[in-house]
């Protein structure tokens, strides 16, 4: 059996389901006729009803747990998030499937930049009376969900502030907010 890399009572981040505590590891039988199966128990912070079942020895799946960003490593990325702008892409299939490896991916310096790269055109759009793709606006809804969710986290900021603070750090006006 492989080695666990996380531990009950860890708090990590589970792809695009956001924050979640290692609510147990525990043999788990799927189906009547299954043998168990060692499995993470994921609780989602913003549902403590959800729960997610990871098993131990899918890399796969296990690849989209991580760690928290550290406090250091999240005010890095806020300041330079508007140093290296990710330009947008017009073919809207190759846009969509960089944007979903990059929401996969999670929060990362690749995430604040698209999502700076997708609300600098949301404004561009807004001034002639037109909005984002439904598919674009999507994606940057998650975007700012979930960086929003590990930034208020890690930062101890309250929910309510926590998308002032992000663009005050990253110049952006409070005028317009990141989500359509």
């Amino acid at each position: 059996m492989d080695k666990m890399q996380f531990e009950k009572g860890q708090i990590i981040v589970y792809g695009t389901s956001g924050i979640c505590v290692i609510d147990d590891i525990k043999p788990v039988k799927i189906t009547m006729d299954s043998k168990p199966e060692l499995y993470y128990v994921l609780k989602l912070l913003k549902d403590e009803q959800s729960k997610v079942f990871v098993p131990v020895n899918n890399e796969k799946l296990t690849s989209k747990m991580r760690d928290l960003m550290k406090k250091e490593d999240i005010i890095d990325m806020l300041k330079g998030g508007r140093s290296d702008i990710m330009e947008w892409n017009t073919d809207r299939r190759e846009r969509a499937e960089t944007f979903r490896d990059i929401l996969v991916d999670g929060v990362s310096d690749d995430l604040l930049r698209m999502v700076v790269c997708l609300y600098e055109r949301k404004k561009k759009l807004y001034v002639t009376g037109k909005k984002l793709p439904v598919t674009d606006g999507n994606t940057l809804k998650s975007a700012v969900k979930l960086l929003e969710e590990e930034v208020a986290y890690v930062l101890n900021i309250e929910e309510d502030k926590v998308g002032a603070y992000i663009r005050k750090q990253l110049g952006i006006s409070e005028d317009m907010e990141f989500e359509q």
